[in-house]
């Protein structure tokens, strides 16, 4: 390199900088971006179905998945617990990035359902043309039901013991990380003394996607009633409960060692709501 030894004399590399060890010293941070990543996706998928008859109808499915790549999750819209906008810790070695994707889910199960009540006319119970019949008769009830394993995340380092001047530190593992169910609590989710930092000039360990974040339970519900009024004129009333049980749907832990945040839950997934009624009234005509 003789352009770079006329600029800096007789020095070794041991006497430059971070900075100035780069391949091309004279840029700061370029950004690369390649579609040179691989994913292995094997599942296991079940459905059950039962088309519309005798008043009801339901769709349930199961999913028991994996998903392994070395590329999701790059960039902060993949995974709302990373602010860096490049995550790979060293570049030259891609399969050290390989390990769970950002958004694999290892069970995934999905309900929906429409369920017509055996009262009113032309049912089973007050089958009559009586003001009770029809006022408290024919009411439908559906609703969807969401459960799903949570999704995974990596341990930081807070330390850049590489003296990297780009990319993500990651930590050593020295432990398994995750705890058991009934010790679990938003202000220690994980077991955060199995991850350290790693020694001086070496990249840690621990796969980019290690542990898993909580889960997410959802119930939806929908009770809703058609009232004739007379022919081509009806009342449609209509109430909807989204996440009916008021489940709150937890965000990722704080992930970097050393910090206020680590291993703690502060916050819900972004899109999340707590429980929310509404009501709708339509006159067809």
């Amino acid at each position: 390199m003789p352009r770079l030894q006329t600029c800096l004399g007789l020095r070794t590399t041991r006497d430059l900088t971070s900075a100035q060890r780069r391949p091309f010293p004279a840029f700061q941070n370029i950004a690369y971006n390649t579609f040179g990543v691989s994913s292995t996706y094997h599942s296991l998928q079940t459905k059950l179905e039962k088309r519309y008859s005798a008043g009801h109808t339901y769709l349930l499915s199961y999913t028991w998945s994996k998903s392994l790549d070395n590329g999701s999750g790059l960039f902060p819209g993949d995974n709302p617990s990373i602010s860096s906008s490049f995550r790979v810790q060293d570049v030259y070695n891609m399969q050290g990035e390989r390990s769970l994707s950002a958004d694999d889910q290892a069970h995934r199960f999905v309900a929906s359902y429409t369920y017509e009540l055996p009262w009113g006319p032309g049912r089973s119970v007050l089958n009559s043309n009586s003001i009770w019949a029809k006022a408290f008769g024919s009411w439908q009830v559906g609703g969807l039901t969401l459960m799903r394993s949570g999704l995974p995340f990596g341990v930081d380092s807070n330390s850049n013991t590489t003296d990297s001047q780009g990319g993500r530190q990651r930590a050593n593992r020295i432990g398994e990380g995750s705890l058991p169910r009934d010790q679990r609590t938003l202000s220690h989710f994980f077991d955060t003394a199995a991850f350290v930092n790693p020694p001086q000039y070496k990249f840690g360990n621990s796969p980019r996607n290690v542990i898993r974040s909580p889960g997410l339970v959802n119930f939806d519900l929908a009770l809703s009633k058609t009232f004739p009024i007379r022919e081509g004129i009806r009342l449609d009333f209509r109430t909807e409960a989204f996440n009916l049980m008021n489940t709150p749907a937890f965000s990722f832990p704080g992930a970097t060692i050393g910090t206020a945040a680590y291993g703690v839950i502060s916050s819900t997934l972004p899109g999340t709501d707590a429980r929310q009624v509404q009501f709708a009234l339509k006159l067809y005509f």
